[in-house]
């Protein structure tokens, strides 16, 4: 239900029509399914806790989100996200759904292929609303239930993946062909390529003078969606079982990583083909926006200013080169790039713990394609291969609300085939413990009840309110 539901759901009744409502979806299931999940637990008297590194990493990774948000500029901002965020209580509740997601997955493994069937078809549908339109008065909307092109193109990378490895992992020709077609209608559209390009409207010699014409307008996920093919063919060919095949596969990784490097500081470096191509079609903003993110960072180098507080450094630290000609003038609540973002507003040490989440999922998934017998070495290798994509993807966008459950749903399949040690426990103790999380289930449902649905139904106040706090306080007034 959250993997269908989240992208889809909006709400002209909220200020963040979009971003408001998925957020309610994702603690209203994970909330009601953690009560039903512990109730079944407490009738078992058993209860495991399964340690691997994912589970390890992801925990390192939510305590630091929560210490850098009390330690921060605006906690209430942070924990409770009063502007279009992810806030962190939300990161929260994703977290507890991987754990049962990863425990159900264990049990059965057939919820695997259906978990990424229903994150395929829920792409499936959101393209439909792109060319649809949504009801109004809402209408005609880039994003389609999403909110924007690039929240969109997020998604779709995720769904893409998903279609890709229920290609490889059914056996029937009817299944390979409806997924065929559905990954087809996917990206064959205008979100992925020009208009002009799908009308047959651009020569070819324009296309080698300026390849950046065929592009759509998700060029962030474009490229995630470009890693994540190329580096599973990579894969592929690493764990064949001919020795020459498998060499060259090494050899072409090699050489992969290489251009992802390359291509990468040549971005950053001022005056490159490719820096000059990005300023071109982004406007040079996303550039300062990067540079703000960096004094943030070593301003405050252990824990940042806070998740969600961008907004904050970006009034201290902008520049006049927000107004050069050329430049698109907006205020940024996201440097647009998932390194800077958290090493500003999580520091050092959330940046690393970031990242020893998305390494440690990335790994597991590669370790455990060594084992075939499974029958998931096909879904194994794509799901390595989106995350290297969505990483990617990520160094030109921000997260969202559902990147996140996407995100999250490849950690608890990671952690289904990952176990290095089980702490099991039926001991009275135990089930008196879950009840009386029962208890706070409930109540935190009534409490974020209040939060999100009474107070979130006043955001366009909320966001004028922090806007103001912003520009106001002394000590993050620009001189």
């Amino acid at each position: 239900s959250i993997l269908f539901l989240v992208p889809l759901v909006f709400s002209s009744d909220h200020f963040f029509k979009f971003n408001t409502p998925k957020t309610l979806i994702v603690f209203g299931l994970v909330i009601v399914s953690s009560v039903f999940y512990l109730i079944d637990k407490i009738k078992d008297q058993k209860f495991k806790i399964f340690i691997n590194p994912i589970f390890i990493s992801s925990f390192i990774f939510m305590i630091m989100l929560g210490v850098s948000s009390f330690c921060g500029v605006d906690p209430k901002n942070s924990f409770l996200g009063l502007s279009n965020v992810v806030p962190v209580v939300a990161l929260f509740a994703l977290f507890v759904y991987a754990q049962i997601l990863a425990s159900l997955i264990r049990q059965d493994k057939s919820l695997i292929s259906k978990a990424l069937l229903t994150m395929f078809l829920s792409g499936i549908v959101s393209i439909i609303f792109f060319y649809t339109g949504l009801p109004e008065p809402l209408g005609k909307i880039d994003g389609s239930t999403t909110g924007n092109s690039s929240y969109l193109g997020a998604f779709i990378l995720f769904a893409f993946a998903s279609g890709v490895a229920l290609f490889l992992y059914y056996k029937k020709i009817f299944y390979k062909i409806g997924i065929f077609l559905g990954l087809c209608f996917m990206v064959i559209n205008p979100l992925f390529f020009s208009k002009d390009f799908l009308n047959f409207k651009i020569p070819f010699s324009e296309i080698f003078s300026n390849p950046m014409s065929v592009a759509g307008i998700a060029n962030g996920a474009a490229l995630g969606i470009f890693v994540t093919l190329v580096f599973s063919v990579i894969l592929f060919l690493v764990y064949s079982k001919n020795k020459k095949i498998k060499f060259f596969g090494f050899v072409l990784s090699a050489v992969f990583i290489s251009m992802l490097l390359f291509t990468g500081f040549s971005l950053t470096k001022e005056g490159s083909l490719i820096n000059k191509v990005f300023v071109e079609n982004k406007t040079n903003n996303r550039l300062v926006a990067w540079s703000i993110a960096k004094e943030t960072w070593m301003e405050n180098p252990l824990l940042g200013v806070g998740p969600n507080n961008f907004v904050y450094s970006f009034e201290k630290f902008y520049t006049q080169d927000f107004y050069k000609k050329g430049y698109a003038i907006e205020r940024l609540t996201s440097p647009h790039n998932v390194f800077w973002e958290f090493s500003a507003n999580t520091g050092t040490f959330g940046v690393v713990a970031y990242l020893l989440l998305v390494i440690s999922t990335f790994f597991v998934f590669i370790k455990s394609a060594t084992k075939r017998e499974d029958g998931f070495f096909e879904i194994k290798i794509i799901m390595s291969s989106v995350i290297l994509g969505y990483f990617i993807h990520n160094l030109f966008v921000f997260d969202t609300i559902i990147s996140y459950t996407c995100l999250f749903t490849l950690i608890a399949i990671g952690s289904s085939f990952s176990c290095f040690y089980c702490f099991e426990t039926d001991n009275k103790f135990v089930a008196y413990l879950k009840k009386f999380l029962i208890i706070v289930s409930l109540i935190g449902l009534v409490f974020l009840s209040k939060i999100f649905v009474l107070d979130l139904n006043r955001e366009s106040v909320s966001m004028n309110n922090i806007m103001y706090k912003v520009v106001s306080m002394k000590d993050f007034a620009k001189e």
